[in-house]
């Protein structure tokens, strides 16, 4: 989902009485655990509202991990796109960011071909408690979009990206 959708789509959720000044931010971040919730601040005269309109799903995989996805099926008939969180792996100070890329080729003899430059990244925990992306640490994934359980095998390759990181203690 492009930026303007996103918005578009956070602000249909809020009553249209608290717009009647400039929207500040809309974030993804509480505090500074990870991605949980989607806010949006809003400034109303002299007061500045901030409205919840959706948690993430975050979903436990065990005492380790934890997931959360941002992707659906809709993604598999995007022609160009590159978009950062499409799925998360959350460790013990270890992660891993998915990101979706996608895009057309153009050969010299008029044909096209479609480009899937996805990839795993690795992520590790500040002390602050935020999470950075490290881009010098990647490995290229294609979701199966064919398969009934691609989320399921993207999830168990990210978890397995993190132990492999892990055990080279990066």
């Amino acid at each position: 989902m492009k930026v303007g959708e996103m918005i578009s789509e956070l602000l249909s959720k809020v009553d249209t009485d608290d717009l009647e000044s400039e929207v500040l931010s809309i974030g993804t971040w509480s505090g500074t655990d990870r991605p949980c919730d989607y806010t949006i601040r809003i400034r109303s005269g002299n007061e500045i509202k901030e409205i919840n309109i959706g948690e993430k799903k975050t979903e436990t995989v065990n005492e380790n991990y934890d997931f959360e996805l941002n992707i659906s099926k809709e993604y598999q008939k995007k022609e160009v796109w590159d978009e950062w969180g499409m799925a998360y792996i959350f460790g013990d100070k270890l992660g891993a960011e998915y990101n979706y890329y996608v895009d057309v080729n153009y050969k010299q003899d008029g044909t096209e071909e479609r480009i899937d430059a996805s990839a795993i990244y690795l992520m590790w925990e500040e002390d602050n408690g935020f999470w950075e992306t490290d881009t010098d640490y990647f490995e290229h994934y294609e979701i199966e979009w064919d398969k009934e359980d691609w989320a399921e095998r993207l999830k168990n390759k990210m978890i397995e990206f993190v132990k492999e990181k892990k055990n080279e203690n990066l």
